[in-house]
C-alpha cells in the first residue's frame, strides 16, 4: 500500500512538476521581454511625446528604438511619421497650420499607443503576480505534502524497527519453544521413569503392607498370651496367700504347742523342742512366702505393664497396616496420574514441534516484510529528495518572479540565495564585514540544502551560523550598549529572541521533528536584511558618536 501511494504520488508531482515549471518558465521570458521592451519604450516614447515640440529630440529617440521587437512596429511607424511631418512643418512655414494638425493626429495615436504599451505592461505584470501566487501556493502544498511523505517515512522506520523487534521476538519465541519442547520430552521421560520407579514402590508397599499385617497377627497373639500370663500370675498370688495363711496357723498352733509343753514340764520338753522347730519352719515358710509374694507382684506389675505395651503395639500395628492400605492406594493413584502425565506431555511436546516450525515460517515471513519495509524507506528517502528538488525548484522560481515583479533584475539573474548590496553596508568596517559572514553561512546551508548534502553537513552549517551570530550579537552589544541608542532593551530583546528560535530549530533537526526547508532559509534571509537594513541602522549614528558621558554623582 505505501508503495502504491509513494508511486501515485510520485507520478503526480513529476506531472505537476512538469507543467508548473513549463508555465513558470514561460511567463518568466514573457515577463522578462516585457519588461526590457515596456522599460525601454516607455522611456523612449515619453521622450519623444515631450520633445515632439521641438522638434529634434523625437527623432533621436525614434531612430534609439528602431532594433525594438515587433509589438512596437505600429508605433515606430506612427513616430517615423510624426518626425517626418515635424520637419516639413519647420520647412513649410505657410503649411504650419496643415501640418501641425497632422502633428496632434501622430501625438495622439502616439499616446494611444502608449496607454495600449501601458495596458500590456499592467496585464503582464499582473501574470507574474498571479504566477507568484500560484507558486507559493504549490510551494505550500509541496511543502505540505513533503511533510507527509516524512511522517509516512517515519512510520515505515517505526514499522522498520517494530519488525525488526518482533522478528527478535519470534526467534527468542522459537528458540524458547524449542527449549520447551526438549524440556518437556526430558519431563516425559523422567515421568516414565517416575511412573517405573512408583510401579516398584507399589509392590514394595504391598509387601509392607502383607509384613505389617502379620506382624499385628503376632501382636494380637502376643496380647493374648501376656493376657494368659498375667492371669496365672493372678493365680500364683491366690496359691501364695494360702501357703501365707497356713503358715500362720502353723505358728500359732507351734506356739500352742510350746505353751502345752511349758505346762507339762518335763515330759513336754521333747514336744516343746518341735513345736520350737515347727514354728521356725512355719516362720521361714512365711518369709520365703512373703518373697514370692513380692516376686509374684513384681511379676504382675511387669505383666500388666507388657500388656498395656502391646496393646498400644497391637492399636499401632492396626493403624499402620491401615496407613499402609491406604499409601498403597494412594501410590496407585499417583502411578496412574504420572502415566496419565507422559501422555499429556508427549501431546504437548508433539504440539511444541509443530509451534517452533509455525514460528520458523512466520519469523521468515517477517524477515521478507522486513526487506519490504527497508526498500520501502529507501524509495521514500528518494521520494522526499526528489520532492524537497523539486518544492526548492519551486521557491527559487518563486523568488526569481518575486524579484521581477519588484523590478530586482540583478536579484533575480544572481545565483546566491542572498544578495549583498550597498543598502545593507552600515558604515561600520568590523560589523559589516561580520554581516557579510553571516550572508555568506546563509548561501552555504541554501546551497548544500540545493545539492542534497547529508543530515550531518546540514547540521555542521546551521551550528556554525549558530555560534557565529551568538559571537557578531556580543560584538555588536559591546559597540552601542554604552551609547545614548534608545532601543538598545529593544535591540538586546531581539537578539535573544533569534538565538532562542535558532536553537529550537536545531534542536528540532536533531531530534528529527523539524525539517531544513525552504521556509527556513527564507526566515533567515528575511530577518537577516531587514534587521540589517532597519534594527541595525538605527544605532549607527549612536556608534559613531560614541559611548555616552559617564553621569558624576553628587557629594
Amino acid at each position: 500500500m505505501i508503495l502504491a501511494f509513494a508511486g501515485n504520488l510520485g507520478g503526480f508531482l513529476w506531472a505537476a512538476w512538469a507543467g508548473v515549471a513549463a508555465c513558470m518558465v514561460g511567463d518568466a521570458l514573457l515577463r522578462v521581454r516585457l519588461l526590457a521592451a515596456a522599460g525601454q519604450m516607455r522611456r523612449q516614447m515619453e521622450a519623444a511625446i515631450d520633445d515632439a515640440g521641438t522638434g529634434g529630440g523625437a527623432r533621436a529617440g525614434l531612430g534609439a528604438s528602431a532594433s525594438n521587437a515587433d509589438l512596437l512596429a505600429l508605433c515606430l511607424e506612427r513616430l517615423r511619421r510624426a518626425e517626418s511631418n515635424l520637419a516639413a512643418e519647420r520647412v513649410r512655414a505657410a503649411e504650419l497650420e496643415t501640418a501641425g494638425g497632422e502633428l496632434q493626429n501622430s501625438l495622439r495615436d502616439a499616446q494611444a499607443e502608449k496607454a495600449a504599451l501601458l495596458e500590456k505592461f499592467a496585464s503582464g505584470d499582473a501574470v507574474l503576480r498571479k504566477a507568484h501566487t500560484v507558486c507559493t501556493k504549490l510551494s505550500a502544498e509541496a511543502q505540505h505534502l513533503a511533510t507527509l511523505v516524512s511522517e509516512v517515512n517515519q512510520g515505515v522506520g517505526v514499522q522498520r524497527d517494530r519488525l525488526n523487534e518482533t522478528g527478535g521476538a519470534m526467534e527468542a519465541v522459537a528458540q524458547g519453544a524449542q527449549e520447551s519442547s526438549m524440556r518437556v520430552r526430558e519431563v516425559s521421560e523422567n515421568a516414565h521413569t517416575a511412573s517405573a520407579s512408583a510401579s516398584a514402590s507399589k509392590q514394595e508397599v504391598d509387601g509392607a503392607v502383607a509384613s505389617i499385617d502379620k506382624l499385628k497377627d503376632t501382636i494380637v497373639l502376643l496380647k493374648e498370651a501376656m493376657a494368659g500370663l498375667g492371669e496365672k500370675a493372678s493365680n500364683i498370688g491366690k496359691v501364695m496367700a494360702v501357703i501365707n495363711e497356713v503358715a500362720d496357723q502353723t505358728n500359732l498352733l507351734a506356739l500352742n504347742a510350746a505353751i502345752e509343753a511349758a505346762r507339762a514340764g518335763e515330759a513336754g520338753r521333747g514336744f516343746a523342742v518341735v513345736a520350737d522347730e515347727v514354728r521356725k519352719l512355719a516362720e521361714k515358710t512365711m518369709g520365703a512366702t512373703k518373697e514370692v509374694e513380692e516376686a509374684v507382684t513384681a511379676i504382675q506389675q511387669e505383666t500388666r505393664r507388657n500388656a498395656e505395651t502391646v496393646e498400644a503395639a497391637a492399636h499401632l500395628g492396626v493403624e499402620g497396616a491401615t496407613s499402609a492400605s491406604l499409601a498403597g492406594g494412594r501410590l496407585g493413584e499417583i502411578l496412574e496420574a504420572i502415566s496419565g502425565t507422559a501422555q499429556h506431555l508427549q501431546a504437548v511436546a508433539a504440539t511444541a514441534g509443530v509451534q517452533s516450525n509455525n514460528i520458523e515460517d512466520a519469523n521468515k515471513a517477517l524477515e521478507e516484510i522486513r526487506i519490504v519495509a527497508e526498500q520501502t524507506s529507501g524509495n521514500m528517502q528518494v521520494f522526499t529528495a526528489a520532492l524537497l528538488t523539486f518544492q526548492g525548484g519551486m521557491e527559487e522560481l518563486d523568488m526569481i518572479v518575486n524579484a521581477m515583479v519588484s523590478g530586482d533584475y540583478e536579484r533575480a539573474a544572481s545565483s546566491k540565495f542572498v544578495q549583498w548590496t550597498p543598502r545593507m553596508e552600515l558604515g561600520i568596517s568590523e560589523i559589516d564585514r561580520q554581516h557579510r559572514m553571516l550572508v555568506d553561512y546563509i548561501n552555504d546551508l541554501h546551497s548544500a540544502m540545493s545539492n542534497h548534502r547529508s543530515a550531518e553537513e546540514l547540521l555542521g552549517i546551521l551550528h556554525k551560523l549558530h555560534d557565529y551570530t551568538s559571537t557578531h550579537f556580543r560584538d555588536e552589544e559591546k559597540r552601542f550598549v554604552h551609547t545614548d541608542y534608545p532601543s538598545v532593551k529593544d535591540h538586546l530583546q531581539i537578539h535573544r529572541e533569534f538565538e532562542a528560535k535558532v536553537d529550537e530549530v536545531e534542536r528540532g533537526i536533531k531530534q528529527g521533528t523539524v525539517t531544513l526547508s525552504m521556509d527556513l532559509l527564507s526566515f533567515l534571509k528575511d530577518w537577516l536584511v531587514q534587521h540589517i537594513m532597519g534594527m541595525d541602522a538605527q544605532y549607527v549614528q549612536y556608534v559613531k558618536k560614541g559611548a555616552r558621558a559617564p553621569v558624576r554623582k553628587g557629594r
